[in-house]
């Protein structure tokens, strides 16, 4: 896949690149894990280039299609770290909202990272 994805949490990783989609082919949505190493960093962090990480994409440029026929976009595809071995974030502050899928997928640890979460959406 090899996709360089920013990072939007407060960790100072810029960008994670994409190695694995756990649980689909070649696209994720919002609320999948993917696994990646880490590609940009910011300096003195106990992150380091090329370790391997855990992620879950938070938004994504692809429309997210909703059951009652409406669909969610960003501009941007975004991810969140997470722990190895677990599903809890690495962070404690966002600097982006949430869509409401996540909430569907049962990731509450990442949805109390920030206020803001994305109900608007558009019809065709």
């Amino acid at each position: 896949m090899q996709t360089v994805l920013p990072v939007v949490d407060n960790t100072g990783v810029k960008s994670l690149r994409c190695i694995k989609v756990s649980g689909r082919n070649l696209k994720g949505i919002a609320g999948d894990f993917i696994v990646g190493s880490i590609f940009r960093v910011r300096p003195r962090l106990k992150f380091r280039s090329g370790h391997i990480y855990r992620a879950v994409i938070i938004q994504t440029r692809f429309p997210t299609f909703r059951k009652c026929g409406s669909y969610i976009r960003s501009l941007s595809n975004r991810i969140v770290l997470m722990r190895k071995g677990e599903d809890i974030p690495i962070a404690n502050r966002t600097k982006t909202y949430f869509f409401l899928e996540l909430r569907l997928k049962m990731l509450f640890k990442i949805t109390t990272l920030t206020i803001f979460l994305a109900l608007f959406f558009f019809y065709d």
